[in-house]
């Protein structure tokens, strides 16, 4: 039954490459990736040097199939996502949603039709959700939904979804409530130098037996562009509650990041920020609501160790920096040598915005210089590097007597379709 599954999908997949030659009206896009990673001292243990060096790769494909005028359907999938070269068949596999399972070399991730009406637009199936505003805080993924997309007029787009985020009713049978919900209202308003957006969502939460999560969330944001410069922020706010039969907890989380950036004359440019998570407080009864984002967001790769490689502030565990907060200044500069290849580098420093019964609350002081090589039309080959000076609030986190630095290397090839 297995083989004949993955013969069935792979005759999927050999249909939505041929596409393009059917009668039907398709677009197809994707990309091929292969990267190689060396990560020296992931513990951040002086007493213990681990290390990391591997390779994985992943394809994704995604078509666009117009039935009409009216309707057209989406559908994306993807080659060993995550998969490490060399590791047998179904052992070792982590996707870049960081789900690690066996035998997930194919995947349909992706599956919704599209209806353009009079009155809106509506996308119906499997899609992508998470992301929004800037990349701050986001953390992409794949949802079920309902969306419905209005343009109210030529500056204001509204928005509104229903997203099936988890249901238990029909393997467990316990109730028609054994599941969570999450409904989305969203408003984007286009001015000649901004863009000024704002989502809500609330999250009705009862996938767990005996547990009901009632919690808000507001985000909005801006982005804008005077000549030269460009400023953006984005605000992550969250309350409400959660209920059990043991005690009733608290929702209470803020997050926020402002960016500047600078063009000058010539093939320089510059950046600085400030991002900002809350940490938990000292009492019983209050938590972080930023769990749910994993810090700063998977998705916003400023760092390589910090963020994007090594993911230390994106971590989601009870134990990890979400409990403790994040303040982080950063600055960078970037430089196009040639037409084709860039160069570009940052430097940040992060604390806990809550320390609790930690010593110090110093995650430590980040360095990175990065390339990027468009060798040829649709190649690119990208070179990132970062060293971690770590502070000694990784003793606390990673339960370690003395902590060291690390660094990371990595390299990305890249094929664009």
């Amino acid at each position: 039954m297995k083989k004949l599954f993955i013969s069935i999908v792979a005759v999927c997949f050999a249909l939505m490459l041929a596409a393009p030659t059917m009668a039907l009206d398709t677009d197809t896009t994707g990309h091929m990736r292969v990267r190689g990673f060396a990560m020296g001292n992931t513990g951040l243990d002086k007493n213990n040097q681990d290390s990391d060096a591997y390779f994985d790769t992943r394809i994704r494909m995604q078509t666009a199939i117009k039935v009409n005028d009216k309707v057209s359907l989406t559908f994306m999938g993807e080659l060993f996502d995550g998969y490490r070269l060399g590791v047998a068949s179904g052992q070792y596999n982590t996707g870049s949603d960081g789900v690690t399972g066996g035998d997930a070399q194919i995947d349909f991730r992706r599956a919704y039709a599209t209806v353009l009406t009079d009155f809106g637009k509506f996308d119906i199936g499997r899609m992508s959700g998470g992301a929004w505003g800037t990349t701050f805080g986001d953390w992409e993924g794949d949802y079920d939904r309902i969306k419905y997309t209005l343009p109210y007029s030529d500056n204001l787009t509204l928005v509104g979804i229903i997203q099936k985020s988890a249901e238990g009713d029909t393997a467990t049978g316990t109730g028609a409530d054994n599941d969570m919900d999450v409904y989305y209202l969203a408003g984007i308003y286009k001015m000649e130098n901004a863009t000024l957006g704002l989502l809500g969502a609330y999250v009705n939460g009862r996938d767990t037996p005996n547990v009901d999560v009632n919690k808000r969330v507001l985000i909005p944001y801006f982005k804008s562009q005077f000549g030269d410069l460009a400023i953006q922020g984005e605000l992550i706010y969250e309350f409400g509650g959660i209920e059990t039969a043991a005690a009733d907890t608290d929702i209470a989380g803020l997050a926020y990041n402002v960016e500047v950036n600078y063009d000058i004359a010539g093939p320089f440019s510059f950046e600085a920020g400030y991002a900002y998570v809350s940490g938990e407080d000292s009492g019983t009864d209050t938590t972080i609501g930023n769990k749910s984002y994993g810090g700063i967001g998977a998705d916003w790769d400023k760092f390589v160790v910090f963020a994007d490689a090594d993911c230390l502030l994106n971590d989601t565990t009870v134990q990890s920096v979400t409990k403790y907060g994040v303040k982080l200044w950063y600055v960078g500069a970037k430089y196009a040598l040639t037409e084709d290849i860039t160069l570009w580098g940052n430097i940040g420093a992060a604390s806990a915005a809550e320390s609790l019964t930690a010593a110090d609350d110093s995650y430590g002081t980040e360095y990175d210089i990065s390339m990027s090589w468009n060798v040829m039309d649709n190649l690119t080959y990208t070179l990132r590097a970062g060293f971690l000076q770590a502070g000694d609030l990784w003793k606390t986190i990673k339960s370690v007597t003395e902590v060291d630095d690390t660094f990371t290397i990595y390299h990305k090839l890249q094929v664009d379709f």
